[in-house]
Parts: C-alpha cells; structure tokens; sequence
C-alpha cells in the first residue's frame, strides 16, 4: 500500500513535470532500482565521483633515441624562432617606410 501511494505520487508529479525533467527522474529511478553507482549527472541526489585509476606515461623510447628527437625539436624550435623575427622585423621595417613617405 505504501509502495503504491509512493508510485502514485511519483506519477502525479511527473504529470506536473515537463516532459524532459519527467525523463531525468525516470532515469534515476531506473539507475536505482538497478544499482547503478551514481555519477556527476545525479548531482542533487548527493552524488559521488566514479572511482577510476590514473593513466601511467610509458616511454618508449630508448636513451638515445629520445637524446635524437629532443635535438630535433631544439633546431626546430630554433629556426621557427629565427623565422619569426624575420617576419616581424620586415613587417616593422614596412610600416616604418610608410610612416616615413606619410611625414615626407
């Protein structure tokens, strides 16, 4: 008896619902009839955090082959550098120019 009245005021305030907020609740009573361990989604049913393990990183590169790519990126990180300067020294010597034939 109980439980039924408890289902008919579930219903009767899923009527009162929208039709999306009346999914939601319907969701969570599955999950919890289920079990389902509650996630960030139930957050106003006091939710908790899915437990989860962190990645590891594993390297597999050896020694020397890490040694070899960490001077490749150098040299590049270097010329893209030098490219940069180049870029913004010719854009500066541009607007120069201009301002120079404006005062003229």
């Amino acid at each position: 008896m109980r439980r039924e009245l408890s289902t008919f005021k579930k219903q009767k305030n899923r009527l009162e619902l929208g039709v999306i907020e009346s999914m939601i609740s319907s969701i969570r009573d599955n999950r919890r009839v289920r079990g389902e361990q509650k996630t960030m989604r139930d957050r106003s049913d006091g939710y908790s955090y899915q437990k989860s393990t962190p990645l590891e990183f594993v390297d597999s590169m050896s020694a020397e082959e890490h040694e070899k790519h960490q001077s490749e990126w150098t040299l590049r990180k270097r010329s893209s550098h030098i490219r940069l300067g180049i870029l913004l020294g010719g854009i500066v010597m541009i607007i120069s120019v201009f301002l120079v034939w404006l005062a003229l």
